[in-house]
C-alpha cells in the first residue's frame, strides 16, 4: 500500500482538515517489478489551497497525489477537497483556479517541474470532493429536475441536469480539464443528502425532498 495525505485527522483542537489518497498494490506485481512508484523527494506531492496564511496555506482544500510506472505506462492519481459555496456566495471560479494550479504544481517525480501533470503521464485520474454545483437559482427547481429526470420510464435522463452541472460547463468552456474525459454521471445528485435517509423513488417529489438537505443555519444548500 502506498499513501500521501495534508492536514491532520487530529480533532483536539477543532478539524482543520485532512486529505489522504491510498492506492492498494498486489505484492506480486510489486516483487515482479512491473510497478514502481515514481517519487521526488526535493518536491510535494500535494498541494494547499485552504485559507492563505501568509507564507503557507491552510491544508484543509488542496490535493494530494501518487504516480506509478506500470509496465510500459506512467500513471498518475490525485485526490483533491475543493472549496465549497459559503453565505450563498458561488465559489466556483475559486474552485476552477484551485484546479488549474493543482494540475500546475503538483510534482510527483521531477519530470512534472514546469509541467502540468497530465501532459508528464499515460494516463491521470482525478478524483475527490469537487464541490461543483447544480446552477440552479434555488433547490425546488433543482428537486423538479431530478424528479423530471427520473420520470422516464426506461432509464434516468439526465440530460438536463448535466446542462446546469458547473463542472460540466467549466469543460465545455475549456475552464478547466482541457482534453480530459469525465466518465458518464448516470447517479443522482448526492449532495446534501440527509443522514439515514433513503430515497426509494426518485421520480416522486415528496420523497426526494425528504431525501435532501436544502438548508443550514447560515444559508441555502444547492444541490451537486
Amino acid at each position: 500500500m502506498y499513501s500521501v495525505e495534508i492536514g491532520s485527522s487530529n480533532t483536539l483542537f477543532g478539524f482543520h482538515g485532512f486529505i489522504a489518497l491510498f492506492c492498494f498494490v498486489k505484492k506480486t506485481l510489486e516483487n515482479s517489478r512491473v510497478i514502481e512508484k515514481l517519487e521526488s523527494s526535493n518536491y510535494s506531492s500535494s498541494v494547499k489551497r485552504g485559507v492563505n496564511l501568509g507564507m503557507t496555506r491552510a491544508p484543509n482544500k488542496g490535493a494530494v497525489g501518487i504516480a506509478f510506472r506500470f509496465f510500459g505506462s506512467q500513471v498518475a492519481f490525485i485526490t483533491a477537497h475543493l472549496s465549497a459555496d459559503t453565505g450563498g456566495v458561488s465559489a466556483l471560479e475559486k474552485r476552477n483556479k484551485d484546479v488549474r494550479a493543482i494540475l500546475r504544481d503538483l510534482v510527483v517525480d521531477y519530470a512534472d517541474i514546469g509541467c502540468d501533470i497530465q501532459l508528464c503521464r499515460h494516463h491521470t485520474v482525478f478524483l475527490g470532493d469537487l464541490n461543483y454545483r447544480l446552477d440552479f437559482e434555488n433547490p425546488t427547481d433543482a428537486i423538479n429536475g431530478i424528479v423530471q429526470a427520473f420520470s422516464h420510464e426506461e432509464k434516468p435522463d439526465l440530460s438536463k441536469l448535466l446542462e446546469r452541472d458547473q463542472l460540466t460547463k467549466s469543460i465545455e468552456a475549456n475552464s478547466v480539464f482541457f482534453d480530459w474525459r469525465e466518465s458518464p454521471i448516470l447517479f443522482p445528485p448526492t449532495y446534501r443528502y440527509n443522514k439515514h435517509v433513503s430515497c426509494l423513488d426518485y421520480s416522486d417529489p415528496l420523497s426526494v425532498m425528504q431525501a435532501y438537505s436544502t438548508k443550514s443555519s447560515k444559508d441555502v444548500k444547492i444541490l451537486s
